[in-house]
């Protein structure tokens, strides 16, 4: 881990370690400025569920970073397998989507990010998938992301009705 070894250690969660995976869930949401009342009322039990029947289908996997010396968790990044339209009509019929990339704020700076991306992807490749997209969750995790070989797409965004879209609570950042 280039220097880190002697302060972090990483594991990949247990499917009873998941809670944690949706605290940091919780607290990259809050940084980013999303609001309770732009979820659903029942999104915690809802993605609880999601969370705990796609890693018993091996589809969901997650890394943690934990300082040696507390054993205190302090960043985290996980991948879900998707299969959804139109990416199923390409082969492998799947990609890797990257989710809960999240690093407490006294520990950014270190790589640990980084390494973490770097299990999540060697995970996502063992599991025949050839490709990860995700959203980046402001300019400094854009950067992280390009650094470590990601390119901005296509996609585009459009509120139907001229309200707040997730991805402009984003680019706000």
């Amino acid at each position: 881990m280039s220097g880190l070894a002697d302060h972090y250690y990483i594991r990949d969660l247990t499917e009873e370690d998941l809670p944690l995976a949706l605290d940091f869930r919780q607290k990259m949401f809050s940084e980013m400025g999303v609001s309770e009342e732009v979820l659903i009322s029942d999104s915690k039990q809802i993605l609880q569920e999601m969370y705990s029947r796609e890693f018993g289908a091996a589809r969901l996997r997650h890394y943690v970073a934990y300082t040696t010396d507390s054993h205190v968790p302090v960043a985290i990044c996980g991948a879900l397998i998707k299969d959804d339209f139109p990416y199923f009509l390409f082969r492998p019929g799947s990609y890797g989507w990257i989710v809960d990339v999240y690093t407490v704020p006294e520990h950014r700076g270190k790589g640990l990010a980084k390494v973490l991306l770097t299990h999540t992807h060697d995970w996502l490749i063992s599991k025949g998938i050839l490709e990860a997209k995700l959203i980046a969750s402001g300019k400094e995790a854009r950067r992280l992301y390009e650094r470590s070989g990601y390119a901005a797409t296509w996609e585009m965004t459009l509120s139907l009705t001229g309200g707040t879209t997730f991805n402009s609570i984003i680019d706000e950042r």
